[in-house]
């Protein structure tokens, strides 16, 4: 069995390495196979690929040909494609502007016709009775000829010649030249208005055949492709024209946003393209909102636009209208002719008996002497109805303003009542206010409470939460049904905003003015409030302060007061020469109205009769001097504008307060030595006065006085010397003590006398100023010649060099001048004609206490400067550049610290004063500094920035010098001491 088993293991072991055998055989076979398969494989792969390459090679080669066609092909496609978009876009550059154009014309032409359409239909009427608007009548009809003047920018004094205006051309061009800014200014009821409407429908071609003489020249308007005319009293919350223009014309004319927006877009292209006008009417009726700009604001600069302004003239006292922001100034005064508005009044009143009744106006004119009220439009169609009403009327301004109310509240009551006794003597006639005296009250305090306690842009027109503060609802509806409110609703999305106001502003006056006289001592203290709120609005008073001297002398007195006194305190000098005519308009209505002017006369404290030119206001001026005597705090008069013989009781009258005195005299004053009015001294006892010089010397608080002769040179001591005394005596000269200048006008006098003078104001404790204007000095004679001794020796508290506080200013020189001066202690010299050149090199040097010297020269010469002067100023008609050379040379030289301020006329280029070796010449210069150096050519404008002046007198030598130069050099130079 054993052995059977191994057989077996053995077979079974053979059989295996039989199966292994075979399988490495197969194993050899497959690996030969697979061998042979990869190399066919390989080979057919070989052959494949490289059968395949050259198929890519030239499938590459064939799709770059195609590439490159495909590119070429493209490229010439772009082309032509970017040559015909250049086409299309030059087409479109040709055909866009004129499509533009083409729109832009139709719009224009579009807003042309309806601008024109619309002022026809608002400015074609005008009422027979600017207050009365109910009753009116064509303005082509109505209109009369208008009186306007061209005025100088700033009136120093009113003109007797005033140049006339005839045409529009005179208007709207100075020197060919068109005006940018053109205003207007009248008084209440002139006819700013009305002349406005009349320039607006020339310019539509509605044409006025009633005075063709006069602006018929309608050919100069077209010069003017549009006229926009804004209202601005409707214009109280706006500041920019532009916006004012959209609410008052084009938010008219276009009912939809868009149409609205593009033609304001339209109006804002035409103003900065255009040659059009901007017609601002009423501008005393506006204010900034803000409280900034004096005008409402559009800009002139780079545009052909040109803006006309009408205006109260108080509003243009605003010292923000800058000279340089006015082109022309005009003033219409009223109409040439009153009586032809009469017969036009009453042709459209009257249809039978005209002639008849023309004659019994004109007859009823005169014997009421209402003739100065004619020239104002408003005034003559007023007096015309209230004659034809069968209302008497007596040359009183507040008479017919209560007149032309009580015809407006007889709408709120017809039934007639009347004042027993008249409150004041205006409303005597009335037959309706009484009836309606609460109304009346009511509306008064509101029209003053809205006017003077108020915001400045709410004192004309206000709403309804401003007014309702002092009316009731009944009482505003009762004041609209008679007309003396007038309320309009402006447009907004989210409610309508109530606009109010009065019928006219002079109707809001009248009523404040009630209002005043009424209550003094409640509103006293509001318009004293009201004139600190507002300093630029103090003439705003002036119609108010006439309508009270009508009413009320007491209170015309008290309000006189308040004006007075701030006008002494806040204002210029032209305005207190407004403040003059203001009074003489209220003395005249206190005269109409039979007010007593004796017991309560209107307070004036300065008078200057040389401003006034009618010889009515001249004597009403008279009169109000008389009773100011004891309150005159100055006083420029001509002998023959007040009686000689009063002179010195006014002046004495005074003499605790009067602070300025100008005197024009005609010759000597012996008229005035002859006739001796008397004053008593402490004691009681009566003394005549006989002199100028004794008034004079009581003076206490003159601190300005000049002497002028108007008719020929006369000898000044004359007028300052005592008829008994000697001319030499120093003590004797009367000048009071508190005097600080005083300026003599064609006088003459002696070198003497003159340095008298100069010793005599020596001895006050304050700086004074001598001023010599066209005077004649004489050297001293034989007989004079002990009379003018070393300064030093001629008064115990003068000696020659306590002269430190006196400056002397001289138009002209001459030997005399020179004389009187000469080693003195003067501190300042000004000489604005120097033709004595020795004279003057050999004086300077003496003036050992000179600290300042001012001259006006021809030529460069050498001077000799005294030590201690500080500030040398310089003015030569011309200097070549070695004279520039020398006089810089010489300044160099000075031994201590002088400023220099110098302009010359260029004899040669400026270069040649400005570069080599000039310029190197001042450089080198070791003590010369230049602070500023300006080039120029005309007539020299000063500015402060220049000359660093510390004294307005320094300023004003340069502004005053009026020297042409075809090229001037203006230089600071600072000289400092060497170390």
């Amino acid at each position: 069995m054993d052995s059977a088993n191994s057989s077996e293991a053995v077979d079974t072991e053979y059989n295996t390495l039989q199966k292994v055998r075979e399988i490495e055989s197969a194993a050899i076979e497959a690996n030969e196979a697979v061998s042979l398969a990869t190399e066919a494989a390989s080979r057919e792969l070989r052959h494949s690929m490289n059968a395949f390459n050259s198929k890519l090679e030239a499938t590459i080669d064939h799709g770059k040909v195609d590439i490159e066609s495909a590119v070429y092909t493209g490229q010439q496609i772009l082309a032509a494609a970017i040559e015909d978009g250049k086409r299309e876009i030059k087409n479109i550059h040709k055909t866009s502007p004129r499509k533009e154009y083409e729109e832009h014309s139709r719009q224009s032409d579009d807003l042309l016709r309806r601008l024109k359409e619309f002022y026809v239909e608002i400015l074609s009427h005008v009422p027979i009775c600017p207050l009365m608007p109910n009753q009116d009548t064509l303005l082509g009809e109505y209109t009369v000829p208008p009186k306007i003047v061209l005025l100088p920018k700033r009136k120093c004094r009113r003109l007797v010649d005033k140049l006339r205006i005839y045409t529009y051309k005179d208007i709207l061009y100075t020197t060919g030249k068109l005006n940018k800014r053109i205003f207007l200014q009248g008084e209440p009821g002139s006819g700013k208005s009305t002349f406005a409407a009349r320039l607006i429908l020339d310019w539509c071609g509605q044409p006025s055949r009633v005075y063709p003489e006069q602006f018929s020249d309608l050919e100069t308007l077209n010069v003017f492709k549009f006229v926009f005319y804004i209202e601005l009293r409707e214009c109280m919350h706006q500041r920019e024209v532009l916006k004012m223009i959209q609410e008052q014309i084009v938010d008219l004319l276009y009912h939809t946003g868009e149409d609205r927006n593009n033609v304001q877009r339209l109006v804002q292209n035409i103003i900065e393209t255009e040659v059009c006008c901007v017609l601002q009417d009423g501008l005393d009726e506006w204010a900034d909102p803000e409280g900034r700009l004096a005008v409402p604001l559009l800009s002139t600069i780079g545009n052909e636009c040109t803006v006309l302004t009408t205006s109260r003239p108080w509003k243009l006292t605003d010292e923000r209208i800058k000279d340089s922001q006015i082109d022309i100034l005009l003033e219409l005064t009223g109409i040439i002719d009153p009586y032809l508005l009469c017969k036009i009044i009453l042709r459209c009143t009257q249809s039978d008996d005209f002639e008849c009744k023309y004659s019994e106006l004109i007859s009823y004119i005169s014997k009421s002497k209402l003739e100065s009220l004619l020239p104002s439009p408003m005034m003559t169609s007023l007096v015309v109805c209230a004659w034809l009403d069968d209302v008497g009327v007596e040359g009183s301004v507040t008479e017919i303003y209560s007149i032309l109310l009580d015809f407006l509240f007889k709408k709120a009551n017809g039934k007639p009542g009347y004042f027993n006794p008249p409150q004041f003597r205006c409303l005597a006639h009335t037959r309706y206010i009484q009836p309606n005296i609460d109304l009346f009250v009511a509306l008064s305090r509101a029209a003053f409470e809205l006017m003077f306690s108020g915001e400045k842009e709410t004192s004309i027109v206000f709403g309804d939460r401003e007014l309702l503060k002092y009316v009731s609802m009944e009482e505003k509806s009762l004041a609209l049904t008679t007309g003396i409110l007038s309320e309009r609703k402006s447009p907004s999305f989210t409610y309508r905003k109530s606009i109010c106001f009065f019928l006219h502003k002079s109707i809001q006056e009248f009523m404040a003015a009630y209002h005043i006289a009424c209550n003094l001592d409640v509103t006293s203290d509001a318009l004293a409030s009201y004139l600190q709120r507002n300093p630029n609005a103090y003439l705003d008073l002036s119609q108010v302060f006439i309508y009270v001297c009508g009413m009320d002398s007491v209170s015309a007195n008290r309000l006189s007061c308040i004006l007075d006194n701030y006008s002494i305190i806040h204002t210029s000098v032209h305005d207190c020469r407004e403040l003059q005519c203001l009074i003489v308009s209220g003395f005249k209505e206190c005269q109409a109205n039979k007010q007593s002017i004796i017991d309560n006369c209107l307070k004036l404290s300065n008078f200057d009769f040389d401003y006034v030119i009618d010889p009515e206001d001249i004597d009403a001026l008279k009169s109000i001097l008389m009773l100011n005597m004891n309150n005159i705090n100055s006083i420029h008069v001509t002998i023959d504008s007040v009686h000689i013989h009063d002179l010195p009781r006014i002046l004495m009258s005074s003499a605790h307060c009067l602070e300025q005195l100008h005197l024009c005299l005609q010759g000597t004053l012996d008229e005035m030595h002859s006739s001796a009015p008397q004053h008593a001294d402490a004691r009681g006892k009566q003394h005549s006065i006989v002199s100028l010089p004794d008034v004079l010397c009581r003076q206490r608080k003159l601190h300005s006085l000049t002497l002028a002769s108007i008719s020929r040179v006369v000898d000044v001591r004359k007028w300052l010397g005592h008829p008994n005394q000697g001319w030499s005596d120093i003590e004797s000269i009367p000048l009071p003590p508190s005097l600080a200048c005083f300026t003599l006008t064609h006088g003459k006098c002696s070198s003497s006398w003159l340095r008298n003078v100069l010793i005599k104001m020596s001895t006050f404790k304050h700086n004074v100023k001598f001023v010599l204007d066209m005077c004649t000095i004489n050297q001293r004679d034989a007989s004079e010649a002990s009379t003018l001794r070393p300064v030093s020796n001629t008064i115990d508290r003068a000696p020659s060099n306590d002269m430190s506080g006196v400056s002397l200013v001289s138009d002209v020189d001459s030997a005399g001048l020179y004389e009187a001066i000469h080693g003195t202690g003067v501190r300042r010299l000004t000489l604005k004609g120097v033709e004595n050149t020795t004279l003057l090199s050999d004086t300077v040097p003496t003036l050992t206490k000179l600290e300042k010297l001012r001259l006006v020269l021809s030529e460069y010469i050498q001077l000799q400067l005294p030590t201690r002067l500080k500030r040398l100023m310089a003015i030569y008609e011309s200097l070549s550049p070695s004279s520039f050379r020398r006089m810089l040379n010489q300044l160099s030289c000075l031994g201590s610290y002088v400023e220099c301020c110098i302009l010359f006329g260029c004899e040669a280029p400026r270069d040649e004063y400005t570069c080599t070796p000039d310029k190197q010449y001042i450089d080198q210069l070791d003590n010369v500094i230049v602070k500023s150096f300006t080039k120029g050519e005309g007539f020299y404008v000063v500015d402060d920035v220049t000359f660093h002046a510390d004294d307005i007198e320094d300023l004003h030598f340069f502004r005053d010098a009026k020297i042409w130069f075809r090229q001037y050099i203006a230089l600071v130079v600072e000289i400092n001491k060497p170390h």
